[in-house]
């Protein structure tokens, strides 16, 4: 219906206000309504919300697994044929752990180790179980080519947020436009609920139980 309709622009319109409203440092208002497309600066700050939540997910993965990477220093996986059809497992383990990860993995080579941890790849064709501790993920990728797509990420977030910025301008009149449209879908709403014609009339609403007895003398 038309009143569903306006109820999803304006949740649409609202949460592109939101976005727009929370921005710490608004540009100078565009006052021309003229100059206004509603529907055009909603889809579009939209759009820019969630690019920028992509990027910002991304983001925080692309930090999280280049710390994970760190300790095993810059390399590229060898491809299963150069090893034999035998695969990396990758584990973080506890000094104390180490004397039953070593009954439980026979081929491995510690990697690095510090005051806490080794750090332990083991060679095997499948993830050896009964293992202490759990492996840890460090993706296919070298830690170079992370690196390098992390600095696109953060240059791609300036850019979201530039446009976030650019858009601001538009911040009062779609808030004035997000009033009108939640006027006219309680109008239209209300309307929804009414029926009349010639010789009756009927409207649908709900009431509190206790007040039944005063609309029946009605």
């Amino acid at each position: 219906s038309a009143a569903l309709a306006e109820t999803a622009h304006t949740a649409g319109a609202r949460e592109a206000l939101k976005f727009l409203h929370t921005y710490p440092q608004r540009r100078r208002q565009v006052l021309d309504k003229q100059r206004f497309d509603a529907v055009k600066v909603q889809q579009r700050t939209l759009d820019v919300r969630n690019r920028l939540h992509d990027l910002e997910i991304e983001r925080d993965f692309l930090i999280k697994r280049i710390q994970d990477m760190r300790p095993w220093g810059d390399f590229t996986l060898p491809s299963l044929q150069e090893m034999g059809n035998q695969r990396l497992w990758f584990y973080v383990v506890p000094h104390k752990d180490l004397p039953a990860f070593e009954m439980a993995a026979p081929v491995r080579e510690i990697i690095r180790r510090d005051n806490r941890f080794c750090y332990v790849a083991v060679v095997a064709e499948k993830e050896p179980s009964e293992m202490p501790v759990a492996r840890i993920h460090l993706g296919s990728k070298p830690r170079h080519e992370l690196e390098a797509r992390l600095e696109d990420v953060e240059l791609a977030i300036e850019d979201a947020q530039a446009e976030r910025a650019y858009l601001t301008r538009w911040h009062d009149l779609l808030r004035h436009d997000l009033n009108r449209l939640e006027d006219q879908a309680i109008r239209q709403s209300a309307a929804a609920q009414v029926y009349s014609n010639d010789r009756a009339f009927a409207l649908q609403g709900w009431a509190p139980e206790d007040s039944l007895p005063a609309l029946k003398d009605y």
